[in-house]
């Protein structure tokens, strides 16, 4: 029995090691981004797209792909990509701070309901 070719794309793409980034036109180190044309840095997920600014370059440590350079359903892969990644981000910074601020009642909370 074959998988319907409607549900196997789907599949493939939840997977993070379906895009492979060394496959991705990414702009390098010291390249000028082109103003107003928006980028997603891959290698540093959970930044969102961004319109590049005049002037602006590269970083060493960036990988931005520039939403014009690739298919329109790789960009929506990638931008889906970047808000996962920024979800897991902000859950851990939530739970850091609920482990090391455990909420306890204080004396003045005492007989009041929240």
């Amino acid at each position: 029995m074959s998988v319907p070719e409607s549900t196997e794309p789907h599949e493939r793409q939840g997977s993070r090691s379906d895009i492979d980034s060394a496959n991705l036109p990414m702009a390098g180190a010291g390249k000028p981004l082109i103003p107003h044309e928006v980028y997603i840095d891959v290698l540093n997920p959970g930044h969102g797209p961004f319109r590049a600014l005049e002037g602006q370059t590269a970083g060493s440590g960036n990988g931005y792909v520039g939403e014009k350079d690739v298919d329109p359903q790789v960009w929506d892969h990638l931008v889906r990509m970047d808000g996962e990644a920024r979800l897991r981000h902000e859950q851990e910074l939530k739970a850091s701070v609920s482990e090391s601020h455990p909420v306890e009642p204080g004396v003045s909370d005492i007989g009041h309901s929240h």
